[in-house]
């Protein structure tokens, strides 16, 4: 493993690491701070990623309402509740 300090190059000499794109860190606004969004004048990417994160959100939790709705009515049709025979309540 390479330390901080090597650089990594593939063995073709293009530069590219032959590593796994999943340890590449890509830099984002949200992991870069406002701070330095605002300073390097960056406020409106920043504001872009989180109206996409925002965007991302509702999409999830309309996919999760969706999925709930089918399981419900799944439930519903393939389970036969039978009613009481009695309204007999406890006391």
């Amino acid at each position: 493993m390479a330390t901080p300090h090597q650089s990594l190059r593939a063995p073709d000499g293009s530069g590219i690491d032959t590593g796994n794109p999943e340890d590449i860190p890509i830099f984002l606004p949200s992991s870069l701070g406002w701070k330095w969004c605002s300073s390097h004048n960056a406020k409106s990417l920043a504001l872009k990623e989180a109206k996409l994160r925002h965007a991302q959100a509702n999409d999830a939790t309309h996919q999760i309402h969706l999925a709930l709705g089918f399981k419900s009515a799944l439930f519903h049709d393939h389970i036969h509740i039978h009613p009481a025979h009695t309204q007999q309540t406890k006391t």
